[in-house]
């Protein structure tokens, strides 16, 4: 095209393969899923695997890279958490990792080095990677609204 044209050219990607995995600075981030299926973090994605069929769907809500991860004791959400000065931190459905359930971004600074669900699922606890190591601890109702911001409970 033309130097002069200052049109976006008429064309899209679309992501189909992650072929990378974060594991220099971070732990305990391969999970098992629902069924067969595991999920992972790679940069800012969240990444759910079918290694029978050999595909994957991704969680693409995080702005950050991912540095936590956990899973549901029923297997069928995730947990993620970012590195920044505000760090989300995104709940979501592993059939569905396009749609984000529940988000929370304070009171951690820094970023969220980790990540536990209680044993029955209704809490999360989250660890920040500021100084102190602040913990907090959020209240999981899965039957709000997708995408609702949630208070800590503690």
């Amino acid at each position: 095209p033309s130097p002069l044209d200052l049109k976006e050219p008429e064309a899209s990607l679309e992501l189909e393969y992650v072929y990378g995995y974060r594991c220099h600075d971070v732990r305990n981030n391969l999970w098992y899923v629902a069924g067969e299926n595991f999920a992972f973090n790679s940069a800012g994605l969240g990444i759910v695997m079918d290694p029978k069929k050999n595909s994957q769907t991704f969680h693409f809500h995080h702005k950050d890279d991912i540095m936590s991860i956990a899973v549901h004791p029923s297997g069928k959400y995730v947990a993620t958490g970012e590195i920044g000065p505000t760090p989300l931190i995104s709940v979501w459905d592993v059939t569905n990792p396009l749609e984000t359930i529940i988000t929370f971004n304070k009171p951690l600074t820094k970023g969220v080095s980790q990540l536990a669900f209680s044993p029955s699922g209704k809490y999360l606890a989250a660890s920040a990677m500021e100084d102190s190591h602040s913990i907090a601890i959020f209240s999981c109702n899965f039957n709000q609204k997708p995408g609702s911001k949630t208070p800590p409970v503690v």
